[in-house]
C-alpha cells in the first residue's frame, strides 16, 4: 500500500464536472431559477408567479445543503485521505450517468464501493474493468473511498 498525499489541488469545478450527484444538484438549481425568470419575462398569464416561486426556492433549499455536504466530504477526503491501490470490478453507463465499482484493501481488510460519475466519463477517460486505480480512503471510515485521479 502506497501512502502519500495528493499533489493536485482540490477543485470544486472538477467535482461538479466529474461527480454525477454534485453536478446534478448544481445544474438543477441553476436550471430551475433560469426557468422561473424566463416564465416571469414571458409574463405567462396561466402561471401564478408567486406560487411558482416555491419550486426554485425548494430546489435551492434542498440543493445548497446537499452541495455543501458533498464539498465537505471531498475536501475532507482530499486533506485526510490515504492512498491505496484498487481494481475496477464494474464500469458502465447506467442511463443517467456512469457508475464505477472498485475493490481495494486497507489495513488488511477488503472493501468494495463505487462512485457515480458524469455521463460518458468512463469512455472519455478510458477506465474499464480490471484497471488498477489509485484511491483516497478515509482512514477512520475505510468503506469510504474515491478515485484520486477523477476528483483530485
Amino acid at each position: 500500500m502506497d501512502i502519500e498525499k495528493s499533489t493536485r489541488d482540490f477543485s470544486i469545478k472538477r467535482l461538479i464536472e466529474n461527480d454525477y450527484t454534485t453536478g446534478f444538484f448544481t445544474y438543477a438549481i441553476f436550471i430551475v431559477w433560469i426557468m422561473y425568470f424566463i416564465f416571469l419575462m414571458l409574463d405567462l398569464s396561466f402561471l401564478d408567479a408567486s406560487s411558482f416561486k416555491i419550486i426554485p426556492i425548494l430546489t435551492t433549499g434542498i440543493g445548497i445543503p446537499f452541495l455543501m455536504w458533498r464539498i465537505y466530504f471531498f475536501r475532507k477526503m482530499y486533506k485526510c485521505g490515504v492512498e491505496t491501490t484498487g481494481t475496477i470490478v464494474f464500469a458502465a453507463y447506467l442511463g443517467r450517468g456512469d457508475r464505477v465499482i472498485y475493490e481495494y484493501s486497507f489495513q488488511n481488510e477488503k472493501y468494495k464501493t463505487g462512485n457515480g460519475l458524469a455521463p460518458v466519463f468512463l469512455s472519455e477517460n478510458g477506465y474499464k474493468v480490471g484497471d488498477e486505480i489509485i484511491l483516497l480512503v478515509n482512514p477512520k471510515k475505510p468503506k469510504k473511498a474515491v478515485i484520486k485521479d477523477i476528483y483530485f
